[in-house]
């Protein structure tokens, strides 16, 4: 059987988290997600399959409703840069050794991009290092496929919410 959507076949098959949608997105690994998109799809306090990339941290995958199709969801703070999973880990596992069991978002940053200067200064003198920049993610946008909201029909009547007064 040959793959229709070759990209939706891989996220298919990455690791998957169940989360709560908030009014703030939600957490992975201490990292913060939202877009504007989620408070219109799902309802509030929702609990959603998010899917992740471990070689790129700075999206995750939410199935729409339909299950028609994927939403990518990036940062909530889109100035961050793309982690790996690895690199993560290592930010985190430094930062309890210090005495940090429970590190802010920032922090993490910091420490992940403390630890990209060393790797690019000892790139010059040793192989290991070379190695772990090349497997570091491009900083590269890629279009994500926009969702296609479904058609007002405008000739209905409206429904207003309960907690509206009109």
């Amino acid at each position: 059987m040959a793959v229709t959507d070759p990209a939706r076949f891989v996220i298919d098959f990455l690791p998957a988290d169940t989360r709560r949608v908030g009014r703030n997105g939600f957490q992975i690994n201490r990292i913060r997600y939202w877009d504007p998109i989620l408070s219109r799809v799902f309802p509030p306090s929702a609990r959603v399959l998010v899917r992740h990339d471990p070689r790129d941290l700075s999206r995750v995958f939410v199935p729409s409703p339909s299950n028609a199709e994927y939403l990518a969801i990036p940062y909530a703070d889109l100035r961050r840069p793309p982690i790996t999973l690895a690199e993560l880990e290592r930010a985190r596992t430094q930062l309890s050794t210090k005495g940090q069991s429970q590190p802010s978002e920032d922090l993490i940053f910091a420490t992940t991009e403390a630890q990209r200067r060393i790797e690019r200064e000892s790139a010059k003198r040793s192989r290991r290092a070379r190695r772990n920049l090349a497997r570091q993610p491009i900083r590269a946008k890629v279009p994500s496929k926009p969702l296609q909201e479904p058609t007002v029909n405008y000739n209905e009547r409206v429904i207003p919410y309960a907690g509206e007064v009109w």
